[in-house]
This record gives C-alpha cells, structure tokens and sequence, in this order.
C-alpha cells in the first residue's frame, strides 16, 4: 500500500537535505581555512577599531595552492611588521606576495620556514564557478577568538563598487571574518568576502571567484594588481533605430587618447563600442567590469559600430595611466540631462 507524504514530512526531508549539504561542505572544508594574524607598529592602531589589542590585528584566509599560498584581505595585512597564519593549533610565519587595497581588498601570503615538499589542504580559485541570485552560500570565517565556523546565506544580486565586482550575499559577518571563502553548495570557492556594511549587518560583499583569480595571478606576478587601459573615453549615449521602437543604452567613444593602443588600432571618435572580447557592452558599469577583467599586456578585441558597419579591432591592453581622465558617471538624478541619441540602421545595431 502506498503511502502519502504530508507536507510536514516533505518538509523535515528537505531540511535534512540541506543540512547534510552544509555539513558535507564544512567537513570538507574547513582543513583549509586559516586564521591570518598581523603584527603591526605601535603607531598603527589596534583589532578593527578594538583599543585594548593595540598592535594585532586578525582576520581569515584561506590555502589557494598546496605550497602554502593564503588568499585574505588585504586590510588584515596592511602596514605588517609581521604575519602569521595559525592552522590546526599550528602557528607559521608567513610573507605578503602582494596586496591590492585599492579595489579589490586581496592580499597573497605564502608561508615560510617550510620544506619545500610540505603540502596543505588547498580550495583551488576556478574561474567557471560563479553564483546567481538566491544560491546558497556557505562562508567559513574566524569570528573574534572562537574556532573557525559556518555562516549559511544566499546571494542576492551583483554590483560594481569602486569599479570592482562585487557580489552582494545575506550572510551574517563578524570581526575576525575579513578575506574568509564563501562556498557553494559544491563545496567550490563562489567568493572571498570583501567587507560588510555597518548599517546592513545582514548583508556582505564578496569578490567573486573569476575576480578574485585575475587579481591573485597579478600579485603573484607583480606583487600589485595592474589595472588596464584601452585609451579611450567614453560617454552613455541612446541608440534610436527606428521611430518605432524605444531608444535603447549603448556606449560611445567620445575620445581617443593620443599615442594609446586604441590610436594605433584605428578606433575612432564617434564609434559606438558593442563589445569587448566577445561580452556584449551597454552601459557603462558593464563597461568597468569588463575592463577589470583585462590584464595588462594582453591582446583583446574590441567591436565597434562605425558608419552603420561592424568592425573588429584587435589591441594590447596599455597600463592604466597614472593619472587617468575621470571616466564618466552613470546618470541616476532625473534631473540630469538625458544621453546623447545616435541614430543607425536597424539592421547593423545588435539586438538586446
């Protein structure tokens, strides 16, 4: 005879599903994650903001590579005298590869005084792994003194923040957190939590993985994150392609730099900017994020729309000037004057 399944057994399963999920994860896990400590000069203040620890300051990394790299945030690090990781009741000293304060807040540490053939649990960054709106988070972090432990949310949305990715997620953070992994519920990196924000304790700010990658892989290499150039300018302008459809956003390039790589590619004033390498362009933040993507010295393409026809320019990607023109700001006061309109043919603009 067969039986029927309430509701409130349907129920009880389905949270037995997640916790075993969680736990899976944790167990799986947590044999990575480290507790980042930094020694600083007597000058430089105390544990965020804590006056009675006035030369310590703590945080959570975790191991990106079996040799003993750890990913953390750079504010645990910044102005060291001395950095060490403690790991499974074992303290080891630890050296800045790198640290990039003015976007991404990541550091690099590698761990010293070890043979070289000693290896360590690590949560590999992959660029593939990315998360949506409502999945399910799980971050591992140090809060205060007590050991290492879950904090279950979920992701809400994506947002660019001092022209940076950031992925905004409903997970609760405490002191001691900062540079902690989020994972999914593979038990796969999605983030490295970024910051919190004091009037919304609920809501963090996570780099994402893709993100977190390209700047580990630039402080691996430089010891600094090296932000890129094309050399242009750019303004929000509206696309009109007929006077039966509505406007629709696209990006216009108002200014070519002179001696940049975009000069010496042909792109032109006027040309209207669809995509770069292959990620389709509209608005400006899709812009910025594209744009921190690029490493420096590697070949990109761009397409542009000029004279109703499509174009492909191939470039190298410039460093960042040291003193680049302020890039434009999206509009968001009604007030403001409405985008330039360009008019083109139906048939050369790109569907939205």
């Amino acid at each position: 005879m067969l039986s029927v399944l309430t509701p409130a057994r349907a129920q009880d399963l389905s949270v037995e599903t997640f916790e075993r999920a969680v736990v899976a994860v944790c167990n799986r896990s947590i044999a990575s994650v480290v507790r980042v400590k930094a020694i600083l000069p007597e000058e430089s203040g105390g544990v965020e903001s804590d006056p009675r620890a006035m030369r310590l300051r703590a945080g959570t990394g975790f191991f990106v590579d079996p040799k003993g790299e750890v990913l953390t945030a750079a504010s645990v690090v910044a102005g060291a005298s001395r950095i060490f990781i403690e790991w499974q009741n074992q303290r080891f000293e630890a050296k800045l590869v790198g640290a990039d304060r003015e976007r991404s807040n990541m550091a690099l540490l590698q761990v010293t005084g070890l043979p070289p053939q000693v290896r360590f649990p690590a949560l590999p960054l992959d660029e593939k792994v990315s998360a949506d709106a409502g999945s399910l988070v799980i971050m591992l972090g140090f809060a205060g003194d007590l050991p290492v432990s879950p904090s279950v949310g979920f992701v809400g949305s994506m947002a660019m923040y001092r022209n940076t990715p950031l992925m905004m997620t409903r997970v609760n953070t405490n002191p001691g957190e900062s540079g902690a992994p989020l994972l999914n519920a593979r038990g796969q990196v999605a983030g490295v939590l970024f910051g919190s924000s004091s009037q919304l304790p609920s809501m963090a700010f996570a780099l994402p993985t893709r993100a977190a990658k390209r700047v580990a892989a630039d402080l691996r290499q430089f010891g600094e994150a090296r932000y890129g150039s094309l050399g242009v300018n750019v303004r929000q302008v509206q696309v009109l392609t007929s006077t039966n459809s509505p406007p629709q956003p696209a990006i216009q390039i108002e200014q070519v730099l002179p001696g940049t790589v975009a000069e010496k590619a042909g792109a032109q004033p006027g040309d209207l900017l669809l995509s770069v390498n292959q990620r389709p362009i509209r608005v400006l933040p899709d812009l910025t994020e594209a744009m921190f993507y690029l490493r420096v010295g590697e070949q990109t393409q761009i397409q542009v729309l000029r004279s109703n026809q499509l174009r492909q320019i191939d470039m190298s990607v410039m460093p960042r000037p040291a003193q680049p023109a302020p890039a434009p700001a999206s509009q968001t006061d009604p007030s403001a004057p409405t985008s330039p309109v360009v008019v083109v043919t139906p048939a050369s603009f790109p569907p939205r």
